[in-house]
């Protein structure tokens, strides 16, 4: 199995980390055409988008299924447009701060409620890491890079975070780099 990708796409690193998590063996190509849509290729077959390979490696338990699909149609969006800010920007003077300033309200609104729920439970999924765990984690993994998270007002997100991180099958992502931007002081740590 291959997967293609660019470095700069969380769901790349989501499906790195299911696939490890399954012991799966695959190989990683970067792919430049479409910075926030991996692809699988397997036996011939080619399966474009989050959902469709998702559908190849994983089977999404149907208490999880709300979660995901929230993961990737309200939070993700805000994300995207923080990287486009914070990256693709970086270099051109016509970027929009009050653009970012949006996205970043809107993602502190998400967080706040993830917090809320993480009070109550260790997991997205209540009784073990689920797709959307490792989904939601693989989307703060590039947050926290950008050091975009204050990690003081998400302890519990923070608690989480941690427990997922420390994961084997999250390795491989922490050491990704992305040209031109350092990560932040803690990216790397397990228990900051």
């Amino acid at each position: 199995m291959k997967i293609y990708g660019s470095v700069f796409c969380p769901f790349r690193r989501y499906l790195e980390i299911i696939l490890q998590e399954q012991k799966v063996e695959f190989t990683v190509s970067e792919s430049p055409e479409d910075v926030f849509f991996p692809y699988i290729k397997e036996n011939g077959k080619t399966y474009i988008g989050l959902l469709s390979t998702d559908e190849v490696i994983n089977k999404i338990d149907k208490n999880d299924k709300p979660w995901f699909f929230w993961i990737i149609t309200d939070f993700f969006p805000s994300l995207k447009l923080i990287i486009k800010q914070r990256f693709f920007n970086e270099f051109n003077t016509n970027h929009s701060s009050q653009i970012l300033e949006y996205s970043k309200r809107d993602m502190n609104d998400f967080l706040i409620k993830l917090e809320s729920i993480f009070s109550d439970q260790n997991w997205i999924g209540k009784y073990g890491p689920s797709s959307s765990d490792f989904l939601f984690s693989s989307i703060i993994s590039y947050l926290d890079y950008l050091n975009e998270i204050k990690w003081t007002k998400y302890e519990n997100i923070k608690i989480w975070y941690s427990s997922i991180k420390c994961r084997p099958s999250f390795d491989k992502v922490l050491s990704y780099r992305l040209p031109g931007i350092k990560p932040s002081p803690q990216y790397k740590i397990i228990d900051f």
